[in-house]
């Protein structure tokens, strides 16, 4: 009976000890997070910054120089193709009346016909009174065709958005050599990117781009590399100047959260490559030689394993030799020398003893 007493006894002790000494290198090994490498569809993307307009713009000008006696519309308001902009007096009759009473030659500078006319056509309206017997006399009825006013209506040519006006009110001098409005079409939305010299080598018309922004940050949009310039220019930034391309990316389906004016962010893919292997950037370590390499976990120890990188991508880098699909890569390796026991987990926890 004492026997198997003592055999009992020594069995347990002995199970008791094997326990106790597995805990205790358990604890001495060091943990590590580890990823399977595996090899997935990779994407070289260019990313750029820009500001979004509308797809064209069509400039108004006035048939001739004038005052703007009535403005109908401010800026930003929608308007319809052939809605009024403006009620336009020709002054042109009156500079040339000004003209013919004077001296002054041909050739003074239009600035100064412009002047008379204005300065006229004001002067006729603050002459405009109530006759003693109670009728209204504009100072406009005589029958000299230099002294009526010639007026013409300026339409929206297209409909869109006003960007612009000249005229902020009633009685501004409208120039003919300039835009009397412009309208913004709303048919369309694009991007014009101002891309890196470094980067764009890769860039191509018909590439796909992902555009978002700090004013539409719930949408995200798809968009189309539309015209590369075919020159540089330099760009200066807050943190130097920069010599860029300039990139336009047309925007499909654009919703009413991305307007003209906004900054947008566009991540340009520009190739695709299958069955590439990548590792978190943190994973590949570089020894005192410059040479890359990391630790694979091969029956609970870190063997330290010389690797060659290739491309960048956003979540790692590419590998191109060294190491093969399905091996485990710690990402963690700070406190890991080659040889050490270690205790792998993946990111989600899952023991790999």
């Amino acid at each position: 009976m004492k026997k198997y007493v003592m055999l009992f006894t020594f069995t347990l002790v002995l199970t008791a000890a094997i326990l106790i000494s597995g805990q205790i290198i358990k604890k001495s090994r060091i943990p590590v997070t580890v990823v399977k490498a595996s090899a997935s569809t990779a994407e070289d993307t260019v990313t750029c910054t820009g500001k979004v307009e509308a797809l064209t713009k069509n400039d108004v000008f006035a048939d001739a120089s004038g005052v703007a006696k009535k403005v109908y519309v401010k800026e930003g308001d929608r308007v319809q193709a052939g809605q009024p902009l403006m009620k336009i007096v020709n002054t042109s009759a009156s500079s040339s009346a000004a003209s013919s009473g004077s001296s002054t030659s041909s050739a003074v500078p239009s600035y100064n016909n412009a002047y008379e006319a204005y300065a006229a056509y004001l002067g006729r309206s603050q002459s405009s009174s109530v006759s003693s017997g109670g009728t209204v006399s504009s100072g406009l009825s005589g029958t000299n065709s230099a002294d009526r006013e010639e007026a013409s209506v300026l339409t929206a040519p297209v409909s869109g958005v006003v960007a612009s006006i000249a005229a902020s009110a009633d009685g501004t001098y409208i120039d003919s050599s300039e835009p009397a409005a412009v309208i913004q079409n709303e048919d369309g939305i694009q991007v014009r990117l101002s891309v890196d010299e470094s980067k764009i080598a890769g860039l191509k018309t018909g590439q796909k781009a992902q555009i978002s922004g700090v004013g539409f940050k719930n949408s995200t949009y798809s968009g189309i590399i539309e015209k590369i310039s075919s020159e540089a220019k330099d760009l200066v930034t807050t943190t130097g100047q920069e010599t860029v391309v300039e990139v336009i990316a047309s925007v499909q389906n654009p919703g009413p959260d991305i307007k003209p004016g906004f900054t947008a962010q566009a991540k340009i893919t520009t190739s695709h490559s299958n069955n590439v292997l990548i590792l978190p950037y943190e994973a590949v370590q570089e020894d005192a030689d410059g040479k890359e390499f990391v630790y694979c976990v091969v029956v609970n120890k870190a063997i330290k394993t010389p690797v060659v990188t290739g491309r960048e991508f956003d979540n790692g880098f590419e590998i191109k030799s060294g190491i093969r699909a399905q091996d485990l890569i710690i990402t963690n390796p700070g406190d890991v020398y080659a040889g050490a026991d270690v205790l792998p987990t993946t990111a989600a926890g899952d023991s790999h003893d």
